[in-house]
């Protein structure tokens, strides 16, 4: 591809350096990553990842499903998919609404689970914020969803180089 790496990271440590400085770093720090073939979770205290979590869920299950079950072309369920993300479906696409659902749910689950084991082990720590990166990072269902159950302020993880480059705030979260 013409591409020199420099270096090669893990996941989870980039999903965290691309946190905004202005970010409290004394509290507990959510990261929700949300893949294609899986999630991640990731959950900081100050500026040490404690703990990392795959979630067993991603976007290939919402479009497996739709292949598998409902029939749709491979195309025809990407398409519905990044109208999904982007919190573009109405009421006659019900069913698809219904999996995005079921699977924010399992993604919030996952989220939910760490950050209690982190909370839990680590009871000082002042809970402070979590960010969703990836997949339909800036749909609104699923930060709503975040902010419920977890009760922690919520946002889209768009770091700062990605915000100037033009790019959508969608694909923005996606890198």
């Amino acid at each position: 591809a013409g591409i020199v790496p420099v270096s090669v990271d893990l996941p989870e440590a980039a999903i965290v350096r691309a946190t905004p400085n202005e970010v409290d770093s004394d509290g507990i720090v959510g990261y929700l990553h949300v893949g294609w073939n899986e999630s991640i979770a990731v959950i900081r205290n100050s500026q040490t990842i404690v703990y990392v979590r795959r979630i067993k869920a991603g976007l290939k299950d919402v479009h497996d499903r739709l292949v598998d079950h409902i029939g749709l072309s491979g195309i025809a369920a990407v398409h519905l998919i990044e109208r999904m993300q982007l919190g573009q479906l109405d009421d006659s696409e019900r069913p698809v609404l219904g999996m995005w659902t079921a699977l924010v749910r399992a993604l919030v689950d996952g989220l939910d689970i760490a950050i209690r084991y982190v909370s839990h082990a680590y009871r000082m720590a002042e809970l402070s914020s979590v960010f969703v990166s990836g997949y339909g990072a800036t749909n609104d269902a699923l930060l709503t969803e975040v902010d419920e159950v977890l009760g922690m302020p919520v946002a889209s993880l768009i770091p700062s180089v990605l915000a100037e480059s033009g790019l959508s705030e969608s694909d923005c979260a996606k890198l």
